[in-house]
């Protein structure tokens, strides 16, 4: 039969033996993930952790987005004041584990990861990693990763941002200050006395010609002009001089005439005289 000293020494065994057998059973920190995205794009999501079982103190938490079957981790944090998706772990989103648990709300995003990080759309895992120092994080502590889609494709060029049309508006007319400059004075170039080229006279003899020629063409009557006043010259000056003619003979004839009576009147006079 076994006394109390057996049965003493038999339970000390058999719990040596279950912390043996189940070491990672004691004290193993759970995490658990809830309000979670199941569509990732390049906009900013949240999601809800509750962390039990660890020590009282500071702890960082991360979001890791990740290709199944992979270790290719990507994505940003935010830390309550930057975005961060570097190596070290105090940089990440602080908590305080009270009475071995803590709650938050974390925000992430997709960030941007390299080609072997992130190979194109399609179905990633999205688990929560916790720092309790700057390099020392735990990789034991059991969640569940959940299954998300992100749709970001980087394959597509991005569109260039082409001008759009500003929409018109009535202009304001507001004065303008022209800045004031000094004027610069700047000489004048003398300019050059030019000589002045020497006609060549037979150039002048053949132009003159050519305006005398021009003036005689144009001064030159029609032969039907110089018929009339050939028919027409002729017959004034024939008048002219058939007028002159009589009138002098008009004149002559009665002077003759005149003086011939006058002589008449004269012997007369003088024979009677010579009579008395």
């Amino acid at each position: 039969m076994f006394n109390k000293k057996h049965k003493l020494l038999f339970c000390l065994l058999f719990t040596c033996l279950i912390f043996i057998i189940f070491p990672k059973k004691v004290g193993a920190v759970s995490i658990e993930l809830s309000n979670y995205p199941s569509t990732i794009s390049e906009d900013s999501f949240s999601i809800d952790v509750f962390v039990s079982g660890p020590s009282d103190g500071k702890n960082y938490l991360r979001i890791d987005l990740y290709k199944e079957g992979t270790n290719q981790y990507f994505g940003e944090t935010f830390s309550g004041s930057e975005w961060y998706s570097g190596s070290i772990g105090t940089s990440y989103f602080a908590v305080d584990i009270v009475n071995s648990t803590a709650s938050a709300t974390l925000e992430g995003r997709f960030g941007n990861p390299s080609s072997s990080e992130y190979p194109g759309p399609g179905s990633y895992r999205l688990k929560i990693r916790r720092y309790t120092s700057p390099s020392n994080y735990s990789s034991n502590d059991q969640q569940t990763p959940i299954a998300v889609d992100i749709e970001v494709d980087r394959s597509t060029p991005e569109p260039t941002d082409e001008p759009t049309e500003e929409p018109t508006s009535d202009p304001t007319d507001t004065p303008t200050v022209k800045p004031t400059s000094t004027p610069i004075v700047t000489k004048s170039p003398t300019p050059k006395p030019t000589k002045t080229p020497t006609p060549d006279p037979t150039e002048e003899t053949e132009f003159q010609e050519e305006v005398l020629g021009i003036q005689s063409e144009k001064e030159s009557p029609t032969p039907e002009e110089e018929l009339k006043e050939s028919s027409e010259k002729p017959k004034v000056s024939i008048l002219a001089i058939v007028f002159v003619i009589l009138g002098i003979s008009f004149v002559g004839f009665s002077g003759f005439a005149f003086f011939k009576q006058k002589g008449l009147n004269n012997n007369v006079n003088g024979k009677n005289k010579e009579i008395i």
